[in-house]
């Protein structure tokens, strides 16, 4: 989204590059540069690794170059300068003008994100002004729909989160489910197997007292009832 949105302004009015900055909970950071054909290619491995800017939250007005460089854009200005390989055959310098685009949530008014372009190079092409107090309702509408669209894609993703963590708990819950009836079924069959394990067991003490015999019977009622104390510890387990 905020790459789409550099490419509009880059389109709309004419600066040279630009650089989107998005709130993470260690400020605003650089997510998406972009420049013109012609002026310097954004180094992504540099641009991962720039520092964040420190942003308190508090909505701001876009920031209009009226006669050149708007001193209130240099800490992003600043910032942005580490987002670019300098071209060999140009030095850095400060820019002819710059544009600081606020993102402000419409709801909780929280600065979100931070758009800001800015023109090196001049003069500027015939009939090809930069933007103007005459512009703002234009940029603050562009504001507003980055806003929109940056807060409908949250809502995307934290509803994507949302059916994530129901499918676990779920699963979770059809796992719980599942043990809980092999629970009832083990109960259920370990109850009607030890009802005929009692006969058994009373059977083979009465079978003692009333057989007075050795050897085969005696063997035979050993094994039967070793068999049948196998049985329980297994009911048992």
């Amino acid at each position: 989204i905020l790459t789409l949105s550099l490419h509009l302004l880059l389109a709309l009015f004419p600066f040279e590059q630009g650089a989107a900055y998005l709130r993470t909970e260690r400020g605003l950071c650089p997510v998406a540069v972009h420049s013109v054909r012609g002026m310097e290619e954004a180094s992504e491995t540099r641009w991962r690794g720039a520092s964040p800017i420190a942003a308190d939250g508090a909505p701001l007005e876009p920031h209009l170059p009226a006669e050149g460089h708007d001193p209130k854009a240099q800490p992003f200005l600043d910032a942005l300068d580490e987002l670019y390989l300098p071209r060999p055959d140009r030095p850095s310098r400060p820019p002819m003008a710059s544009l600081v685009l606020p993102v402000v949530d419409v709801t909780t008014q929280r600065l979100d994100a931070l758009c800001v372009v800015r023109r090196i190079t001049g003069p500027l092409p015939y009939h090809t002004p930069l933007p103007s107090n005459a512009d703002r309702d234009l940029l603050e509408l562009v504001s507003r729909q980055i806003a929109v669209a940056l807060s409908n894609a949250t809502l995307v993703v934290d509803l994507r989160h949302s059916y994530d963590r129901l499918a676990v708990a779920q699963a979770g819950l059809i796992e719980k489910e599942r043990l809980a009836a092999i629970g009832q079924l083990a109960a259920q069959m370990a109850h009607e197997v030890r009802n005929p394990l009692g006969a058994v067991y009373n059977s083979i003490s009465r079978m003692r007292k009333v057989i007075d015999a050795e050897g085969e019977p005696l063997m035979l009622l050993a094994i039967m009832s070793e068999e049948a104390n196998r049985l329980q510890r297994i009911v048992g387990e």
